[in-house]
């Protein structure tokens, strides 16, 4: 099971310019493994949701 990631917000109600900054700090990262695992949030649900694990492919 992977581990949990607390998600913070960036950039909210920012123009393009601002917004095309803030992504290009960023770190490029590559897909090694993508699953499907059974829907946490809703129990009574089939649908599945899908996670990925990512490796940091950037230069720096």
């Amino acid at each position: 099971m992977p581990r949990y990631i607390p998600w913070r917000d960036t950039a909210l109600y920012v123009d393009q310019a601002t917004a095309d900054e803030v992504l290009s700090a960023f770190k490029a990262f590559d897909i090694t493994k993508s699953n499907t695992l059974a829907c946490t949030l809703c129990a009574d649900s089939i649908h599945k949701m899908r996670y990925r694990l990512l490796e940091c492919s950037s230069e720096a």
